[in-house]
């Protein structure tokens, strides 16, 4: 990486932690849609710290929006994952979006279960 690239990453990086200080005093006032939108941005650019995916993955479950979460969390796991094994946060970060992932999981609604057996005897009768 050359300097340019360097200086690159690092503007990106204070970009990116800017919007995460007024995504929280965003939060702290009870705009949650304006937080959602800068942590989104920051998900979107996959920020290499935890704080926008566990403050969006939080505030959509206390909106009752499990598949945001979920998909939030997904995101997570992957940029956690694809971090260099070097970074000795990246074990703990993805232990702990693993573990909040399955439990957003559970919070997804379940499709219909279908009749089985059953329901193909009676609908062909």
């Amino acid at each position: 990486m050359n300097h340019q690239d360097e200086a690159d990453a690092r503007d990106r990086i204070r970009a990116q932690t800017a919007r995460n200080v007024v995504a929280i005093e965003h939060e702290l006032r009870g705009e949650w849609d304006a937080a959602i939108e800068l942590y989104e941005t920051n998900v979107a650019e996959s920020f290499p710290g935890d704080l926008p995916y566990g403050h969006l993955a939080l505030i959509y479950t206390r909106r009752a929006q499990p598949a945001e979460a979920v998909r939030v969390l997904e995101r997570a796991v992957e940029v956690f994952s694809a971090q260099p094994r070097s970074n000795p946060d990246r074990m703990p970060r993805l232990r702990v979006f693993r573990q909040r992932l399955k439990e957003a999981r559970k919070l997804l609604p379940r499709p219909p279960r279908s009749r089985g057996r059953a329901a193909l005897t009676d609908a062909t009768s």
